[in-house]
């Protein structure tokens, strides 16, 4: 017999010992499954089948197991949880080269191919998870877990790129992803503080989500999935979700229940007796007849108010939050939690909400701002001043400390008319109110006739307006201008 011959021979009984090898371990494996699965009336083998068509599929995807420790084993895990806790040996194994998972929910089986050691592991997680649960062993039909749930969601207008981008951008650095099937299914595994990460596995081919985790914080996973396939429904409508870290809920809470209160509140004391005058402004008369304006044409508008009609949801679990409205009521009121999110930084901020009764509180809100940034801010840090608009308010979040002091001095603007500044309107009978506008303009100034510069040090001022539909002039002057 030739050499050549010698090394055929040879290579043929290598391959047919491996076959014998590979089919006694399928043989082996579809045994195990005929043992832990009874098979229902009517069927012949689907279990088994399936089962072995996995196996071949683990050697197929496997490394080389030239080291004898590494073998298939089948885990008796309840149907409903196959795929979540799948998953989780999938995302807590990624780094281990050796372990291959696979699900088959039709047989009702977990398979794993690992090292012992490492099956010796996923044995010991897998009897902890069934006893904190109180789960038996043989026990199929599940449904009401102790402690955790398995919810699942199908995408109806979001692809599932456009889900994990937005899952990883809300939940930073707490995501970690790994890849099964070829890509097909991805495990994204969220950490959280109870030490248990959730999971949230996406069938990437069928567009498909399967939620695991705690009861609370599988809701509210679940409800933003919910949101982000909905929210590009509208495109009237906008929908932001963004997370509060370093904010405490209760302080975001707190600055839109104050506004919402605080509109509720002057809503009441009006008593609904300005109903039809959406576009007009507020101006309020003293006992002593004069004039305090509440508020511009445009902040006190029927569509006015610091949020408008926005719908705020609070997920404390998992420590986000959903706004939904008008974009433009969206991006105000992103704006105050970026603020609070701001100066959480450094300390948890004071929000609270201070009504004006005589001065506007747009102009009030950049007067405060001016100034104290050019004269408290170095000392005492920042703060947010808002005007609300409607009501008459403004919004102040920052240390407790600082908030007061910028009370105090809104305190000291917010007082009423001096009585020498007087707001009068003149009806006119005879002469033009726009020619007569331009004449007193012309007058009291620097120097009449030459020059438009006001009169310097305590000469005389006067502001003029001409209403020509009235043929009215309104003059605000002191009294020895009048």
């Amino acid at each position: 017999m030739s050499h050549t011959q010698s090394r055929r021979i040879c290579g043929l009984s290598m391959i047919a010992t491996s076959l014998v090898a590979f089919a006694l371990l399928a043989a082996e494996v579809q045994a195990q499954v005929r043992q832990l699965t009874p098979p229902k009336q009517g069927s012949v083998g689907t279990a088994s089948t399936v089962t072995a068509a996995s196996a071949i599929d683990f050697f197929n995807n496997a490394n080389d197991p030239s080291d004898a420790d590494i073998r298939l084993q089948v885990y008796d895990v309840p149907s409903e949880l196959i795929g979540p806790v799948g998953a989780q040996i999938q995302v807590h194994f990624h780094n281990v080269p050796d372990v291959r998972v696979t699900t088959e929910p039709g047989s009702g089986k977990l398979m794993v191919m690992a090292p012992q050691s490492v099956h010796r592991e996923i044995g010991a997680q897998i009897d902890g998870f069934m006893q904190q649960n109180r789960i038996s062993a043989g026990d199929r039909g599940v449904s009401n877990l102790a402690s955790t749930r398995q919810q699942s969601y199908d995408l109806q207008h979001l692809d599932w790129r456009g889900l994990e981008d937005a899952l990883r951008r809300l939940a930073g650095e707490r995501l970690s992803v790994t890849t099964e099937r070829g890509g097909e299914v991805a495990n994204l595994q969220l950490a959280n503080a109870t030490g248990r990460p959730d999971i949230i596995q996406v069938d990437r081919r069928q567009n498909k989500v399967a939620l695991l985790g705690g009861a609370p914080s599988t809701a509210g996973w679940t409800q933003v999935v919910r949101t982000l396939d909905q929210g590009s429904v509208d495109p009237r409508s906008a929908t932001r979700i963004l997370p509060l870290a370093p904010a405490e809920p209760r302080s975001v809470k707190r600055a839109f229940r104050l506004v919402k209160t605080t509109i509720q509140d002057q809503a009441g004391n009006q008593g609904g007796s300005n109903q039809a005058g959406g576009g007009e402004a507020r101006v309020e008369l003293e006992a002593d007849g004069q004039a305090t304006a509440m508020g511009s044409f445009d902040s006190l508008s029927a569509a006015s108010g610091m949020f408008g009609d926005v719908q705020i949801e609070f997920i404390e679990e998992i420590d986000l939050v959903i706004i939904r409205g008008r974009p433009q009521d969206v991006e105000r009121a992103l704006k105050v939690i970026d603020e609070i999110k701001r100066q959480a930084k450094e300390s948890q901020p004071e929000v609270e909400i201070m009504m004006l009764r005589h001065a506007n509180g747009e102009a009030v809100a950049a007067l405060v701002t001016q100034l104290y940034e050019t004269v408290y801010a170095p000392r005492q840090g920042a703060v947010s001043i808002t005007a609300l608009g409607q009501p008459n308010a403004l919004l102040l979040i920052g240390r407790a400390e600082v908030v007061e002091s910028v009370k105090n001095l809104v305190d000291k603007i917010d007082q009423p008319l001096d009585p020498q500044n007087q707001l009068k309107v003149i009806p006119l009978l005879h002469a033009s109110s726009e020619d007569l506008q331009v004449r007193i303009r012309e007058f009291f100034v620097n120097n009449p006739g030459v020059d438009t510069a006001v009169r310097p040090g305590l000469g005389t001022r006067v502001k003029v307006l001409s209403d020509y539909r009235t043929n009215s002039l309104i003059v605000q002057a002191a009294p020895r201008e009048m």
